[in-house]
């Protein structure tokens, strides 16, 4: 994991345990942030390194490939059949993935805790690309989601001393792999 990873995971941690302390009053939003906390706890982060392709050339058949210099570690994992969603949710919710359904479908399904829901969310795909889909009634547009992504619900009203938390979660998201 690259330092600045490693300073953006200590940083949403420390956020967490600030945002717990501060609703410890609202056993429902401090239970969604103990268990966020313990789904990024159990969760691996590692630097990722984007490589654009340029899917007509590779069809074609090129034999330019795109040349990655170091010691890296290529993961091929098997395909994803869930979408999980977390955050301003009661748990971290890994439900069937719906080749019809966009991230608002999950969410429902997923308990979210805000008494507003949100108008918009972070959709990290397998790949580390983020997506933001808007899901609230009034500007919905229905955007499928990938297998294997993750749905950050964000959490409202947060105090000032924390007020990047879900900005900070969407970008290490980014870096998830396990």
């Amino acid at each position: 994991m690259s330092e600045e990873t490693a300073q953006l995971l200590l940083s949403v941690q420390s956020d967490l345990e600030t945002l717990k302390s501060e609703w410890k009053d609202d056993e429902e939003l401090s239970g969604a942030v103990d268990s966020l906390s313990q789904f990024i706890a159990s969760s691996t982060f590692k630097e990722r390194l984007h490589v654009p392709l340029d899917q007509d050339i590779y069809l074609a058949g090129s034999k330019t490939n795109p040349l990655l210099n170091g010691n890296m570690t290529l993961l091929l994992p098997s395909k994803p059949t869930s979408v999980t969603v977390l955050g301003a949710v009661a748990k971290p919710t890994t439900l069937p993935f719906n080749a019809l359904a966009s991230a608002d479908d999950y969410i429902d399904q997923a308990s979210p805790v805000n008494t507003f829901g949100p108008s918009e969310v972070t959709v990290s795909q397998r790949d580390g690309s983020t997506a933001y889909h808007k899901v609230a009634y009034w500007n919905h547009i229905h955007e499928h989601v990938a297998p294997g992504a993750l749905i950050f619900v964000p959490f409202q009203r947060l105090p000032w001393s924390v007020s990047e938390l879900n900005q900070n979660i969407s970008r290490l998201l980014q870096h998830w792999v396990s």
